[in-house]
């Protein structure tokens, strides 16, 4: 016959060799067996696997007498016949009496021995003309047989039933076997042997019996009578009745023929046992035991329960127990029935540790539970409890997937549970012992659930009994249960997710293969714990990763060489180097970020595929198992319970990062569905479950949809539980509780309430809390309330917080922790396995962090713990720290963090207005919010300036105020593209001061913040940048040096040797790399000064923004305030902006410009101002740089003698700026500005506003005019620009000495002070002087600006002067002034006259 292949295919030789992985040869002395039946093809398969089995050095033996058997019996029929049948009849009893010899079970000896005696029933009743043949072959078997006799075991003591059954069927065919007669006897024998060295049944009750239940005399004065009558009962039984029915067997022994009737009277094996469970039927109906029949009959069971020989009769015996003990416990006096529950418990609990009576021994349990419930008394009740507790519980044992790939479990794990809960349910307010005992063992055990276990059915179950009583305790086991979930099975995207992975390698990748059929088949949670595993093996290849949870068989399969795997390990090793196959990181990933993770690796779509898959499928298992947020805003709006309007706010507020509005929304859906859980209403389920076998694993699965109204809410309670646990922990996140100020209390305890919803929903009092925080609320309205009082009041929430702790979790597990920790070390728990000294060391430890893990699961509890705790801590550093400084810790208490960072293109109207924004920083954010160009930027509130000393003073204000900071510029730079420090693509700043009150010139600013060697080395490669960004950098280095001390006329001695050296007059001549000399030169003198400058641009930015708060106390300020009476409280604010680029070249530039006319009547709109090209705005405002008029009108009027205006070389600049204008002032309704500007290129889209601010508009009265004479015309000199009202004569003066002798000698005659240009320090000298005439500078510098507000006369902008300070004199067209001489300046016309003219 042709061999089929494939013929080993037994799933669990397949196992066993697997295992072993050995190689098994068939004995010869077996062929005429198999030759025997080949023209049978699955018998002869069957037969093959049978041998090659029972010749395997790690043999199965259970598998080889079950397939004996099978075959024996079943297909005689197909070898009796053969030529060769003599010799397979013989391998046969052969193949019998090899198990028996060898196998090490008693069990398996006594089936097998069972199963021989069924095969001489088949050989006599089938042999038909075979049987003189065959019955030669059984008597030798019986013959070999008789040789067990002598075996101390008594083998054959269960045999007698056998041979009895023989005797009767077959008794003539046995008269004419030699040994069966003698093994009958043989085997009687041994049974009564057997029973006779157990203890006498009839001494059961001489003592007090097992149990104890039968009452003594002393309480009943029938118990003598009916334990005699118990005696009588047992008498069949006793040793006395069975050594007189082996004398008689004996006697019987000794006759010449087989007499087999006299065996046939005398009780087997089987029918002892019988009668044992018969007197317990007995008892039940006997009239003699009266009220204490059950109590008898208990007692009577529980005597056989306790005796190892009557181990066949235990299931039996117990499950009657489990019948009877309503009734005993009837019959017990309720004086007696606490003592009846103990005895019970006591006799039960020797049992409930062998797995075979695990679950009989729950049912007992679950029948007394029913019965004290009835009695409604407590302390009965506790005390079953007790017991309860004391039995032990029912872990899960998971030890992996076997050969037919289920999970293997210990299959009482979920019935324990169930006996657990529905006696929770039965009394909730009673059994919080109980409870806690379930929440132990679950959370330090584990619990498993399989899909199969349709254990939503139990949840529902226990919410509708009704777990008010118990709310929080109820909610701490409930989140244990990884059931809240309504598909059962694969379903949804689920299947398909899984599919997918499984089909795009055609089901070939073994692996991946069995992750989706156990998904499909045997779904349970510990299947998320098996993906992560497989995640990590791919990453690493380490077999050793996934061995808990694949059969050997597939995992000697899966290969870490092959196509399927090597993708896959390319793909999740990058994510492990990425630190995404974290938990939490994995259910977080974007679908953008995984995808550019795979896009970047060398492997096919196929396999990028494949990872993608399989992630999505662990974010779909985990959410299904384990309470999360995953997609819980989509699950929101399917549900149809909530408003989709309060939806859509949801996800704006959680897109605006507003996590307390959200928190809202969440704590009013999640008390919606607290009211469906807690309602009194009994709901109904809605099951559409579908069983079935599943083909590919031979495995009883199902699938479908369960729903029920409670347990629906219940598990979206959870995941909207987890969601508002993450926002209130962001929240707090949010708070910034480094440092804590006024308004950091105050947005506490806007927050506070939220956390006392959520205590309420998690069934936690909160009266203490709430108390406190009317306290605090209290407080605030509080103007002098102290930091100590705030302290108090935190402290006593947390004490509140505490006993909370204490009074939920610390107290309500107290008791139960050491005693189910120590049952768990005896069993050898791995879930509190540790390295302690000693077993007390271990409670401690495994206590404390089961209430650390329950703490962290409880809603929002831990966070608000967390948050009290870091208040305390920081209001007591605080304390500390300011002590002996009420000053500062005055400020620290008021400063408000909230209210220190504005952006100039977000409006906030809370922050937005000129006290705290500065006058500069308040218009640029009007003229953004109109839609002007302003460049991208943020301002540094008057706030920080109030509280300056406090953040100079305490290190975690400051550091919270820096990451504002550097929030602000990452804001920046993802609008503008750009990199603050980056040399290839730079961000650079301006940084200067605005107060509330203008101050023009009078504090320092900062240019091209940001910017160093390396930033223009790149930046210089840029086309139109090579110059640009050099003379930048100059810049920079010397607004660094004359913030460090250096004056002015120092960095203008160094361009003009430059000048000299380079042959150029002008600045703008400058080669880009003679620029570049020039730069690295001014960096040389500043080091050489000793003067260090910053590389790093944060650090420059830290340094710009310190330095330009500190000016707002600069001498020049002080001056100026003094001067126009404006008070030293208002502080300044600092705007910091992105640079625009006024020096590329000469087709862009910078400028300021008046709206209307400073010196005309008319307020109509005209541009008047000063503009040039290829600089920056601060060459403008310092007057530094002889300036072209805006607007053809002004030129004509001001400087006919300019060579060019705005308006005419700049048009779209021109047209540009005078249609920002007319906005603010015709449409907007604003007075006349004054606008800076600067633009990068001649194009209106170039330009960019800087600031604006109120003109200053002298008043139209003249102070006063020169007379005109001919004498007045010919000493005319020339003209500036004038910008001071009035006219003046006086004389010259050079330098402050100058001034001060003059005062002392001549103090009634007027000054005129004359400078080259100005510079907010010269302010003091201008506040002694009477006029002012200066070579350089615009209508709009600073000192043009600043003079009529002193109330001088002032001309600037007169290019036909040249100044030598040093030596005291002047040169006017051509004319030598020395100090001392006298002037005349006409501030209206900007008219210079040489000598003393009248005015009126």
């Amino acid at each position: 016959m042709e061999k089929p292949p494939d013929l080993l295919n037994s799933s669990a030789l397949k196992a066993n060799m697997a295992t072993t992985a050995a190689r098994v040869e068939i004995p010869k002395k077996f062929a005429p067996l198999l030759q025997a039946v080949e023209d049978f093809y699955g018998v002869h398969k069957r037969i093959q696997e049978l041998l090659t089995e029972l010749n395997h050095p790690f043999v199965n033996w259970e598998f080889v007498t079950d397939s004996l058997k099978a075959f024996s019996v079943n297909d005689f029929s197909k070898f009796n016949a053969h030529a060769q049948a003599t010799e397979a009849i013989d391998c046969v009893l052969d193949i019998y009496f090899q198990i028996i010899d060898n196998a090490s079970e008693s069990r398996i000896v006594d089936k097998t021995l069972r199963f021989l005696f069924d095969f001489f029933d088949t050989v006599f009743s089938e042999s038909g003309t075979h049987l003189e043949r065959n019955l030669a072959l059984v008597d030798a078997a019986c013959g070999r047989l008789l040789n067990l006799a002598a075996h101390p075991e008594l083998k054959l003591k269960r045999c007698s039933a056998h041979s009895k059954f023989l005797v009767r069927s077959h008794n003539a065919v046995l008269e004419r076997l030699t040994n069966f007669a003698a093994l009958t006897e043989v085997t009687f024998a041994q049974t009564y042997q057997h029973w006779l060295k157990q203890i006498d049944p009839v001494t059961w009750f001489d003592r007090n019996s097992l149990a104890g239940l039968t009452a003594s005399e002393e309480y009943d004065p029938e118990a003598p009578a009916r334990i005699r009558r118990l005696k009588e009962m047992l008498e069949p039984l006793s040793h006395n009745n069975l050594r007189q029915l082996l004398d008689k067997m004996n006697l019987a022994a000794g006759r010449q023929a087989p007499d087999f009737s006299n065996m046939l009277t005398i009780p087997d094996y089987q029918q002892i046992l019988a009668a044992y469970i018969k007197i317990a039927d007995q008892i039940e109906h006997e009239n003699a035991f009266g009220n204490q029949r059950y109590l008898t009959k208990l007692d009577y069971l529980f005597n056989i329960v306790g005796s190892a020989a009557l181990e066949e009769l235990h299931t039996q015996s117990l499950q009657e127990i489990n019948r009877s003990l309503s009734l005993g416990f009837a019959e017990e006096p309720e004086n007696r029935r606490a003592s009846f529950i103990m005895k019970i418990c006591g006799t039960l609990n020797d049992f409930a540790g062998q797995q075979r009576f695990r679950s009989i021994f729950l049912s007992c349990i679950l029948t007394m539970a029913r019965d004290v419930v009835k009695t409604d008394n407590r302390q009965m009740l506790e005390i079953l409890i007790d017991a309860i507790i004391q039995s032990g519980f029912q872990y899960p044992e998971v030890a992996g997937s076997n050969s037919e790939w289920q999970i293997q479990v210990n299959p009482d794990h979920i019935r324990n549970i169930r006996v657990w809960m529905e006696i929770i349910a039965m009394k909730p307010a009673w059994t919080r012992r109980l409870l806690s005992a379930l929440i132990i063992n679950l959370k330090l055990g584990g619990v498993l659930i399989r899909d199969t276990d349709l254990f939503q059915r139990d949840i529902s179950a226990y919410l509708n009994a009704g777990i008010g009583h118990n709310l929080n305790l109820s909610k701490q086991l409930l989140r244990l249960f990884p059931a809240f979930f309504n598909e059962i099975g694969a379903e949804g995207e689920l299947r398909e997710i899984s599919t997918r992975a499984d089909e795009l390698c055609s089901r070939r990748d073994i692996l991946v293969h069995f992750i989706r059929k156990q998904s499909h088949v045997e779904s349970n949670n510990n299947l998320v714990n098996f993906l992560a595993a497989s995640f990590q093996f791919w990453a690493t290849a380490n077999h050793e990763l996934i061995r808990p949870y694949v059969p050997v068989d597939v995992l000697e399969q899966i290969d870490t060489t092959g196509e399927y795997f090597t993708g896959l390990h390319q793909a999740f090793a990058k994510l492990a180097g990425e630190d995404l196959l974290d938990t939490a990181r994995l259910l977080e990933v974007k679908t953008e970020s995984l995808k550019a993770s795979l896009d970047s690796l060398p492997i096919t779509n196929r396999d990028r595929n494949r990872a993608r898959y399989l992630i999505r499928m662990f974010q779909l298992l985990t959410k299904k198992y384990n309470p999360q947020p995953l997609d819980l805003l989509n699950d929101l709006a399917m549900v149809n319970l909530f408003e989709p309007s309060r939806i859509k706010a949801l996800e704006k507020h959680l897109s605006h990062r507003d996590f307390r509005e959200a928190l809202f929304i969440v704590l009013d859906f999640r008390q919606l569905l607290q009211e469906i859980i807690l309602s009194p209403e009994k709901t109904a389920a809605s099951e559409n479950i579908y069983f079935k076998r599943h083909i590919a694993a031979g495995i009883p699965s199902m699938y479908g949809v369960y729903h029920e109204p409670k347990f629906d809410a219940l598990g979206l309670s959870l995941r909207l539980e987890s969601f508002g646990t993450s926002l209130f922990e962001m929240m707090v996140e949010e708070m910034g509780l480094t440092f804590i100020t006024k308004s950091t209390i105050m947005k506490i305890h806007t927050c506070l309430p939220l956390f006392l919803k959520a205590l309420e929903i998690e069934g936690i009092p909160h009266r203490q809390i709430a108390s406190k925080i009317e306290y605090l609320k209290s407080g605030l309205g509080i103007k002098l309330f102290s930091i100590d009082q705030y302290l108090d009041i935190f402290l006593g929430i947390s004490k509140a917080i505490q006993n909370i702790i204490h009074d939920f979790y610390i107290d309500t597990h107290r008791n139960n922790l050491p005693i189910i920790i120590r049952q768990m070390l005896q069993r050898g728990c791995p879930g509190v396995k540790g390295t302690d000294a000693d077993e007390n060391t271990c409670v401690l430890r495994v206590s404390e962090n089961f209430l650390r893990s329950l703490l962290s699961s409880a809603f929002s509890l831990q966070v608000l713990d967390k948050l009290i705790n870091r208040i305390v801590i920081t209001l007591r550093e605080e304390l500390e720290k300011f002590r002996d400084k009420k000053a500062i810790l005055n400020l620290v208490t008021t400063y408000n963090p909230d209210i220190t960072v504005s952006n100039i293109h977000e409006a906030d109207t809370g922050i937005d207005n000129a006290i705290l924004l500065g006058n500069k920083g308040y218009w640029l954010k009007r003229l953004a919010a109109y839609g002007f160009p302003v460049p991208q930027g943020f301002i540094l509130t008057t706030e920080v300036f109030r509280c300056f000393d406090a953040l100079i003073g305490y290190k975690h204000m400051l550091k919270d105020l820096t990451h504002r900071i550097h929030q602000a510029v990452e804001r920046i730079e993802e609008v503008t593209g750009k990199k603050f420090g980056s040399p290839e693509n730079p961000l650079l700043f301006s940084v200067r001061s605005g107060a509330a009150i203008s101050m023009p010139g009078m504090m320092n600013t900062f240019l091209n913040v940001g910017i160093n060697k390396s930033v223009c080395e790149s930046l210089s490669t840029r086309k139109g940048y090579e110059w640009a960004a050099w003379d930048s950098y100059r810049r920079f280095l010397q607004m660094w040096g004359m913030n460090e001390g250096l004056d002015r006329n120092y960095f203008d001695g160094l361009i003009e040797d430059f000048k000299k050296k380079f042959g150029v007059s002008k600045k703008l001549q400058f080669s880009p790399a003679q620029m570049r000399e020039i730069a690295i030169s001014y960096r040389e003198n500043l080091q050489k000064k000793g003067i260090k400058v910053f590389d790093n641009p944060l650090d420059q930015l830290k340094y710009a923004i310190l330095r330009a708060f500190q000016s707002w106390n600069s001498d020049c300020a002080r001056l100026f305030r003094r001067q126009m009476n404006i008070s030293d409280d208002w502080g300044t604010a600092v705007v910091v902006q992105t640079m625009v680029f006024g020096n590329l070249d000469t087709s862009s530039g910078s400028g300021v410009t008046f709206t209307r006319d400073p010196n005309g009547q008319n307020t109509e709109i005209h541009l008047f101002g000063d503009f040039f090209f290829g600089v920056q705005g601060d060459d403008i405002v310092s007057g530094l740089i002889e300036t072209y008029p805006i607007s053809e009108y002004q030129r004509l009027k001001e400087r006919p003698s300019a060579t060019m205006s705005l308006e005419t070389q700049f048009p779209e600049i021109y047209n540009r700026l005078l249609q920002h204008a007319t906005t603010l002032i015709v449409e907007n309704g604003f007075p006349h500005q004054e606008i800076e500007f600067t633009f990068e290129n001649e194009t209106a889209g170039g330009l960019h506003i800087l600031q604006t601010r109120d003109q200053y508009q002298e008043k139209e009265t003249r102070a006063s005019t020169f007379f005109d004479s001919d004498e007045l015309h010919a000493s005319l000199l020339g003209n500036g620009v004038g910008v001071g009202g009035g006219a003046i004569s006086g004389k010259v003066v050079f330098s402050e000495r100058e001034i001060r002798k003059s005062k002392k000698y001549d103090p009634d005659t007027p000054l005129i002070l004359i400078r080259p240009d100005t510079v907010p320090e010269d302010v003091g000298l201008l506040l002694q002087v009477e006029g002012l005439l200066t070579a350089r500078g615009g209508r709009t510098s600073h000192a043009a600006v600043t003079i009529p507000q002193l109330k001088k006369v002032g001309v600037v902008g007169f290019n036909k002067l040249k100044v030598y300070e040093t030596d005291s004199y002047c040169i006017i067209a051509g004319r030598l002034v020395k100090s001392g001489e006298y002037l005349s300046i006409d501030g209206w016309t900007g008219a210079v006259y040489f000598g003393q003219h009248r005015h009126d």
